[in-house]
């Protein structure tokens, strides 16, 4: 191996003709292992990758406009208030418009996309490190179990990565080569992974003020040739700085959605650095990328034998969900991973070639954005670029080393040795090829071998099919199952589980057209379980096997009808198509549950140095605690009370001026009751909100003629669209 400082003729030598038949044999190989058999590996068809074509589809529709009349939009809200810049949705215009929405078309444009990243991890060998085997790095990259995963599926974070290869491909072409055309394209390159996914954007405001500190010299140098490539960052700002004037608080609001501890406002800025470092470090910990996630930590006899080095094993760092493994390997393969310590040795000891220094900021870039909230393969998929490098650099150095060993030991008089590369270096002479032919085929076996083994064995790898694991049964239910019956009965209505997978709701725009979504619905037969609603023979019921067990046990059913069962891959029962009856007498059965329900339940909070007793309505979501935490991303949800009552009784009457409630989007009525102590009647305040803007509902009553000291304070919130069953949703309480 040798950098960049390496002399002309060595140069040349990665571009001759060999070389790039072995680039396009690897490249061909790379896709014809992304583009075989899409249907079935992965088993899955999730409905995030559905998002894409869906919206690709409403853009065509709407004359490249949203819902909001904005001209090519780059972020999306893919769930109320969480925006995310998803500009891989432009990827999906081409093959949408020409084949229509289905997963092939879906994973394939994927597929031929991160073809374009292989590419460039290839290219970027050869023009930033004169790799002699640089073709080698498209194959390096495609034999990773986790990106043969993920280069098949439709999530942005695949197109993402193949983005930041072509970033990382052209910033090295530019920091070489310096001049207009290479500073341009590494802006482009690096604003396509800014807009691909939520995680480009941290990734690449990192990496790029990292890489303008390190490479200002050089870049002051170009300062001439630089002006094209400015403007144009500006131009590609754009979206951005709009976006951050229309949603300004956006970011936080994403944060919340997934829970991140950045917003937990129960935590310390100390903790909140810890758990930064911890998830940071963890999103580079070898036990996270290369050891199996489906066997136990292999380290757990040194956890037990010493505690206190647990940070340095694991880090506190989650295994990744089930659907996003290779089923019995790490996301990086385990033989990979003495050619990456070799190719990040060789790397830090280059620290000043500007290629090698580029790749080491890369790597400690790529886990930025994931450390925020917590590590999983998706958040930090970008790694696998770098690592891809400095594996393929370490496979050269060993090959190189390996070369010059059998060149000394040629002469040696030690027999099996010197026997060993005598042959060696015949077998050599006679076959200049013979080691990069060998390095080639194993390479591309490694890629078929994850072919072949995925097909073969993946649609059993794990038994949870469900909402926590496999998400299994889109394809199945709305390409086959779904169009069958709305088929064989013309006035039939279908209601599918919601509860079986992420977004579910999606699906059916995504399978159907659209006579057939209007008699399609998603629905979680939890409804029918919990309140008494109308059931016609002429709606099919499709539910999981777990839930029919549920309908059977509560009691309130007749005997379903199954019309027809769908088996989990392993032969279990996996869906059921039913028609479902109430029993006689349910109504009282209902009426008994709904009396149960509206009991008002006890809790304890800590309010301003108090122990107060909270008694309120049945909720299904959040604690009383909440209510005062001063954080509106939590909540005390009502199951079903309209109004929903609140009581506080504080042992220490206390003076009340006034209280703000912070509510989800309603209409509503509200009122609060004042009890001094020792009072049987309360002084009440009202207050009626009927113009409620766009975002969450707020009230506000002022106490200016109650008590002097309230003992109990009871507050009675009524959504107003909607009779008696709603789920309302109070955010916090202000007490004044």
């Amino acid at each position: 191996m040798s950098d960049g400082s390496m002399g002309e003729s060595a140069a040349g030598r990665p571009r001759d003709r060999r070389a790039l038949v072995l680039f396009a044999l690897a490249i061909a190989v790379y896709l014809i292992t992304r583009l075989y058999a899409l249907d079935r590996f992965p088993i899955f068809f999730h409905a995030d990758e559905a998002f894409g074509p869906l919206t690709a589809a409403s853009l065509l529709t709407n004359g490249l406009s949203d819902a909001y009349q904005r001209l090519l939009p780059v972020y999306f809200e893919p769930a109320p208030n969480r925006w995310m810049p998803i500009g891989t949705v432009y990827a999906h215009l081409l093959t949408v418009a020409l084949f229509g929405k289905s997963i092939i078309a879906t994973r394939a444009t994927t597929a031929l996309v991160t073809a374009v990243g292989a590419a460039a991890v290839a290219l970027a060998l050869r023009d930033g490190f004169h790799a002699r085997r640089w073709w080698a790095g498209a194959l390096v990259l495609g034999a990773m179990p986790t990106w043969f995963l993920h280069s098949r599926t439709g999530f942005e974070a695949a197109m993402m990565t193949a983005a930041f290869a072509v970033f990382l491909w052209t910033y090295l072409r530019y920091r070489r080569d310096g001049g207009r055309f290479w500073s341009c394209a590494a802006v482009t390159a690096g604003a396509a992974t800014f807009y691909a996914y939520s995680n480009g954007q941290s990734l690449m405001a990192v990496l790029g003020i990292l890489l303008l500190l390190v490479d200002g010299r050089f870049h002051w140098s170009q300062r001439r040739a630089l002006g094209p490539a400015l403007a144009l960052g500006l131009v590609l700002l754009i979206p951005f700085a709009r976006f951050r004037v229309a949603h300004p608080g956006a970011e936080i609001e994403h944060l919340r959605a997934i829970d991140s501890y950045i917003v937990d406002p129960a935590a310390s800025a100390g903790d909140k650095a810890l758990g930064f470092a911890r998830r940071y470090a963890f999103g580079l910990h070898p036990r996270f990328w290369f050891i199996s996630h489906d066997v136990d930590n292999p380290l757990h006899w040194a956890e037990e034998r010493w505690p206190t080095i647990r940070p340095a094993l694991m880090l506190g760092g989650n295994l990744d969900i089930e659907r996003h493994r290779y089923r019995g390997r790490g996301h990086i393969a385990l033989w990979m991973l003495p050619f990456l310590v070799v190719g990040l040795v060789g790397a830090l000891r280059r620290w000043r070639s500007p290629a090698h220094r580029t790749v080491l900021l890369a790597v400690l870039a790529t886990p930025f954005g994931a450390a925020t909230a917590g590590v999983g393969v998706t958040r930090v998929l970008a790694f696998v670029v770098p690592a891809a490098v400095l594996i393929t650099l370490g496979i050269e150095a060993v090959i190189d080393v390996a070369g010059r060993w059998l060149a000394r030991e040629r002469a040696s008089t030690r027999g099996w040795a010197s026997s060993l590369a005598v042959l060696a270096a015949r077998w050599r002479s006679r076959a200049p090829g013979v080691v990069t032919g060998l390095c080639f085929i194993a390479l591309a076996g490694a890629n078929v071998e994850l072919l072949t083994t995925a097909l073969r064995t993946g649609d059993r790898w794990y038994d949870d099919y469900g909402l926590y694991g496999m998400q299994w049964g889109a394809a199945q239910l709305f390409d086959d199952v779904i169009p069958s019956l709305l088929a064989a009965d013309p006035d039939a209505q279908v209601l599918v589980t919601s509860d079986w997978a992420n977004a579910a709701d999606r699906l059916p725009y995504f399978f159907l057209d659209f006579e057939q979504t209007r008699r399609v619905r998603s629905r979680s037969v939890s409804d029918p379980l919990t309140r008494l609603i109308e059931l016609s023979d002429d709606e099919i019921w499709i539910v999981t096997d777990h839930e029919l067990d549920g309908v059977r046990k509560s009691g309130k059913f007749a005997p379903p009808e199954i019309v027809r069962t769908l088996n989990w891959p392993d032969g279990r029962p996996g869906f059921h198509a039913v028609r479902l009856r109430y029993a006689a007498g349910v109504d009282k059965v209902f009426a008994a549950e709904r009396a149960e329900r509206r009991k008002l339940v006890e809790a304890a909070v800590v309010l301003d140095g108090q122990n107060v007793v909270v008694r309120h309505s049945v909720s299904d979501m959040g604690s009383p605690a909440e209510l005062f935490d001063g954080d509106p991303s939590t909540l005390l949800r009502g199951m079903e009370a309209n109004p929903l009552i609140i009581e506080m009784a504080f042992p220490t009457p206390r003076a009340l001026t006034g209280i703000a409630a912070h509510f989800a989007h309603m209409p509503f009525t509200w009122s609060a009751d004042l009890f001094a102590p020792d009072a049987d009647e309360p002084v009440t305040y009202a207050q009626t909100v009927t113009d409620v803007p766009d975002g969450d509902a707020h009230g506000d009553l002022a106490f200016d003629a109650g008590p002097a000291a309230v003992s109990r304070l009871k507050l009675t919130i009524h959504q107003d669209d909607l009779e008696d069953e709603a789920h309302i949703h109070v955010r916090e309480l202000t007490l004044r």
